[in-house]
């Protein structure tokens, strides 16, 4: 099981020294890979052919399933994501939130049946047929896409709720292993807490959203309350039972977000009714130094929320 250390608290002022460095960026990349590649291999040596990898909103479970799958390619396994994405229902079947909304952050939104009838069939025959989900309709494709590994193959199975025992009590768990995805790393002055992690994924988020997803900063802002409670309900209650942990941290990125904060700033509407909220976040990355991003590789995980993600 995964053992989960207290977070490490990290003065602002030692980050503002290393990034004078210029091999700071470089040094952090090899970090993060070298945690990657000690889970591939830990995934090797045990035999299985699923991994269930979850974790809370931006904390880079994509790209680090997608990090993952390429290591394990590269040892020799053949490897694929799936995304949890996929097994939503169409959205009239949704539970809803207390205001009469579908709820987007539940686990029953997912076809659970589904699920398990898939993780069975990968591990029974190394194959199955996954759903297709559109999200512009909100609702499944008629389509599905098959996918076949081997009886060797090992399909990383990722969303925020991979690691709820709902999407594997039909199937026998021998075979499968849980990973969580998580920020490890807060930024402190002195006692002072300035960035927690929870301000780094609304940050990451806020960034994905205005570059990739149409969003404002004032529409994240407002679902980010919701996202986290269901955090707390639907996904950390059960990461304490994960077999892995994967810190996603990467310490240079307050100093990329820094100059990238700064930048919205200058738009005296960003952030609408959240306006206080967003502003709060900037004046701590503020404390940083600003780094570009012209020397971040093309496969770092900060790059699924700055754009260029290229695996």
């Amino acid at each position: 099981m995964a053992t989960y250390s207290p977070k490490r608290r990290i003065q602002i002022s030692q980050v503002n020294e290393l990034a004078r460095d210029a091999g700071f960026i470089k040094r952090c990349e090899e970090d993060y890979t070298a945690r990657v590649n000690l889970i591939a291999d830990e995934v090797i040596r045990s035999g299985c052919h699923v991994v269930m990898a979850s974790g809370p909103s931006a904390s880079g479970k994509t790209t680090s399933s997608l990090r993952l799958a390429s290591r394990l390619r590269a040892l020799g396994t053949e490897a694929l994501v799936v995304s949890l994405d996929d097994f939503f229902k169409n959205i009239a079947d949704y539970p809803l939130t207390e205001e009469g909304k579908p709820d987007l952050e539940s686990v029953y939104a997912l076809d659970l049946e589904l699920i398990n009838e898939s993780i069975a069939a990968l591990l029974r025959d190394g194959k199955c047929e996954l759903p297709q989900f559109d999200f512009k309709t909100q609702s499944r494709r008629a389509e599905k896409r098959p996918i076949s590994l081997g009886k060797k193959g090992v399909a990383v199975i990722e969303g925020i709720h991979a690691l709820n025992p709902l999407l594997t009590q039909s199937v026998d768990g021998k075979g499968i292993l849980s990973l969580y995805i998580g920020l490890r790393e807060e930024f402190y002055e002195g006692e002072a807490r300035i960035i927690a992690t929870r301000d780094l994924r609304i940050t990451r988020r806020i960034v994905r959203d205005l570059l990739f997803r149409g969003y404002t900063a004032e529409e994240t802002l407002s679902v980010w309350r919701h996202i986290q409670e269901g955090e707390d309900k639907w996904i950390k209650p059960f990461r304490n039972g994960s077999d892995f942990l994967l810190d996603s941290s990467v310490l240079y990125e307050p100093c990329v977000f820094s100059r990238i904060m700064s930048f919205l700033r200058s738009d005296e509407g960003c952030g609408g009714t959240f306006r206080a909220q967003f502003l709060k976040l900037c004046e701590g990355f503020e404390r940083f130094a600003p780094l570009e991003d012209d020397e971040i590789p093309p496969d770092s995980l900060l790059r699924e929320f700055i754009g260029g993600l290229e695996l």
